[in-house]
């Protein structure tokens, strides 16, 4: 079970279990002696671009990417829909949603 709000000072991958603090650093691997004494401990990767639309955040890591608002185009309106059907806003719930989309952002 995930939290939804909080703070941390780790986050850590549901898949394979690493850990990264809020700088990005790499700072816990679970059965780190398996990868040997060359593994470089990885971090993760600065976003080039976090913009965001009615709520939805976007991420790029083109450093090249058009504006948000203008690579959305036609399709701001659907998620204008989506962002419409409450009169009290729209509800985040926990749990996970991956989409897979052919995109720049």
């Amino acid at each position: 079970n995930s939290l939804v709000i909080g703070n941390a000072k780790e986050f850590v991958c549901s898949y394979h279990g690493w850990g990264f603090n809020t700088s990005g650093s790499l700072v816990s691997v679970p059965g780190d002696a398996a990868y040997g004494p060359d593994f470089e401990r990885p971090g993760l990767a600065s976003p080039a671009h976090v913009d965001s639309y009615r709520g939805f955040v976007f991420v790029s890591f083109n450093p090249d990417v058009e504006d948000l608002v203008d690579y959305l185009a036609d399709a701001k309106e659907f998620l204008d829909l989506v962002c419409v059907q409450s009169a009290v806003g729209m509800q985040v719930l926990p749990g996970t949603h991956e989409y897979s989309v052919k995109a720049n952002w």
